[in-house]
């Protein structure tokens, strides 16, 4: 997946994600923190009305998220009208704000910070070229000195 998400470029935008639970006291305002996992999100909120991603009822936090390393995986998913955008692990956050906006809907918003040191690096990108060339067999030749 590494690999993959590596010939994929990273792009800046805000995202969204939705998660029905009630997390609220673990995403204090000015905390940073590192979400581990591969995090599916979406660049379309209209997304998340989906009852399969947030829906309308019950407790549930909607991420608003201003990322610089998502990939675009629209054109590879199965359902491209979702609009994913994937966020690889190991990213870290700082939690700038946040609203509790009613019948049990939380909205946290979150920046995508540096961590200090790389907490996992995506395969370095290659070109076509470089790819076509590494699948060739190497023809050694014997030198007659």
């Amino acid at each position: 997946m590494l690999t993959a998400l590596g010939c994929l470029p990273s792009i800046r935008l805000t995202i969204y994600r939705g998660v029905k639970l009630n997390l609220v006291d673990e995403y204090p305002v000015g905390q940073t923190f590192v979400w581990w996992c591969f995090s599916p999100c979406t660049s379309s909120v209209t997304t998340l009305q989906s009852e399969q991603f947030l829906g309308k009822t019950d407790t549930r936090i909607m991420f608003i998220i201003d990322c610089c390393s998502g990939n675009d995986i629209r054109r590879h998913s199965y359902f491209e009208t979702e609009n994913e955008v994937l966020l690889p692990a190991a990213r870290q956050f700082k939690i700038v704000g946040y609203l509790d906006s009613g019948n049990d809907l939380h909205i946290i918003q979150l920046q995508e910070t540096e961590a200090l040191f790389h907490l996992i690096e995506l395969v370095p990108k290659m070109s076509a070229t470089a790819i076509s060339h590494s699948n060739q067999p190497e023809i050694l030749t014997k030198s007659t000195q």
